[in-house]
């Protein structure tokens, strides 16, 4: 219950934040933290795990789901777990779908790690910042942008030439200024 959650956080000396923020409010939270902890059951891709990472934040948070995709040993603490198989619906979530039950013993572990080895915990989340900046920073994203802009361009072109449709010439000189090349 939320009331015995807030005395063990208050006896631990935390401060339980059981409502909503908005995200300047939650994004300020982030960056004045010592550690950011995600035990989740199932994670799209990890967004607010990554920016975490991104501002050099030691991560705690379950070694499943979308998250393993940029998680690793090296750059943060992947938590244990065991997939338990859902019995009935539960939100979103349909019955004989799989979830992560996080291990709180494992997560408990790597935060007394963190408190005890301020050193160890900063390396490996400046490791975990450099790894989110070369995968997934901003000029890798814009990047992945442009390829698929001059992928569709070239569908597009394309299929004008073959006479399968309209060559589009306002959106296709667009995306020529966009990338860069002169229209015509």
């Amino acid at each position: 219950t939320i009331p015995a959650l807030a005395a063990a956080v208050a006896e631990a000396g935390g401060v339980l934040l059981d409502q909503r923020f908005d995200r300047a409010t939650t994004s300020a939270l982030v960056a004045c933290c010592d550690a950011f902890v995600s035990l989740h059951r199932s994670e799209g891709f990890g967004l607010s795990i990554a920016e975490a990472m991104a501002l050099g934040k030691p991560c705690i948070a379950t070694g499943w789901s979308g998250n393993m995709e940029f998680m690793t040993p090296s750059n943060s603490y992947p938590v244990g777990f065991r997939l338990v198989t859902l019995e009935r619906d539960f939100g979103p979530y349909a019955a004989g779908e799989r979830w992560a039950d996080p291990d709180v013993q494992d997560a408990a572990r790597w935060m007394r790690h963190v408190v005890d080895r301020p050193d160890e915990a900063r390396r490996r989340a400046e490791t975990a910042a450099a790894d989110i900046a070369r995968e997934h920073g901003p000029e890798v994203a814009g990047g992945a942008i442009v390829a698929r802009l001059r992928l569709l361009e070239h569908g597009r072109l394309a299929r004008g030439l073959l006479g399968l449709g309209p060559a589009a010439g306002g959106l296709r000189d667009r995306v020529r200024r966009l990338l860069g090349r002169r229209a015509g």
